[in-house]
């Protein structure tokens, strides 16, 4: 042949590049499994964190409902508790009660002063005829 190139030339050239392409397409193709198993492992991964949230929002979400009733105790507690204007009426009443109670301890004491002579005077009459009856006997 004359045109200056062997057939094992040219057989040799096309098996180079058949070579050449075939170790590019299985460097793609090992890179992308490569990239594949990474992905399929951060998806597990991410699944794992998702249910470990999830749990935790679970978690949280009955801590929150819990709170929210003792909440709703605590409000129903708040609303039956006196406020200012109901105090200021207790205190009303006790110091009107306490008036009165001085008014009575006041009547009490004029009641002791005038029973006190009239319970001398009793005992003294209670003396004499006890007296009379021992000296009449």
């Amino acid at each position: 042949m004359a045109t200056g190139f062997s057939a094992t030339f040219w057989l040799n050239l096309i098996t180079f590049v058949y070579l050449v392409l075939l170790n590019v397409y299985i460097f793609a193709n090992n890179r992308h499994r490569a990239t594949q198993s990474q992905l399929v492992e951060l998806e597990k991964e991410m699944d794992k964190r998702m249910d470990k949230l999830s749990a935790e929002d679970h978690r949280i979400e009955n801590q929150c409902h819990a709170l929210a009733k003792s909440m709703e105790g605590l409000k129903t507690k708040v609303n039956v508790m006196p406020d200012h204007d109901d105090l200021k009426q207790i205190y009303e009443r006790i110091e009107h009660v306490n008036q009165s109670m001085r008014g009575t301890e006041r009547a009490l004491h004029e009641l002791k002063g005038t029973i006190e002579p009239v319970q001398s005077s009793l005992k003294l009459i209670t003396e004499y005829l006890m007296q009379q009856n021992k000296g009449g006997n």
